[in-house]
């Protein structure tokens, strides 16, 4: 994990048990290093927990992702004024926020 990364890298994994789901990072072979506890029922019904977890598990691929189309939307608003400076602007305050600078 390099200094800018504060997170648990990518990818995570989803595991589904007994009224519960548990985010662990991929290489968790022993299952001892959960990054989320969702836990459904009163407030919560399963379908909800498993699309929050599906959305959780994604994070690390949709930051890198936003991170790597940044400069390419960047560049095409300055050349071509072909995506809004707006679109672009939020995209850097979600990366940010998403690395602890928000």
């Amino acid at each position: 994990m390099n200094e800018q990364t504060k997170h648990t890298p990518g990818p995570w994994d989803i595991h589904e048990s007994e009224g519960r789901i548990e985010i662990h990072p991929a290489d968790d072979i022993d299952g001892l290093r959960v990054i989320a506890d969702l836990v459904f029922g009163d407030t919560l019904s399963a379908d909800e927990c498993r699309a929050n977890a599906r959305l959780i598990a994604a994070a690390p691929d949709l930051l890198e992702a936003l991170k790597q189309i940044l400069p390419m939307a960047e560049k095409a608003y300055c050349q071509l004024g072909a995506i809004g400076w707006k679109e672009i602007e939020y995209a850097r305050q979600s990366i940010n926020r998403a690395e602890g600078r928000e």
